[in-house]
């Protein structure tokens, strides 16, 4: 997966190379963290911003976003 500067996470096979999913942010903010959860079809996100966000990566959806998070760990 990568994050882009203008709020777009792009999530690739990495056996075909090919992309399987785009993202395209309501917020066009850069995308300091990504992490793809397989288990659940999700991938998160921490803008810079500070939004913390979940996304069901098959169609885009933005599933829960919170706002104004002071800091993140890594």
């Amino acid at each position: 997966a990568l994050g882009s500067n203008d709020g777009k996470i792009v999530i690739w096979n990495l056996v075909t190379q090919l992309e399987i999913a785009r993202i395209d942010s309501k917020f066009s903010q850069s995308v300091k963290y990504i992490q793809l959860l397989s288990y659940g079809k999700l991938v998160t996100s921490y803008e810079s911003n500070n939004t913390f966000q979940v996304w069901n990566y098959f169609n885009g959806e933005l599933i829960q976003s919170i706002n104004n998070i002071d800091t993140i760990d890594y």
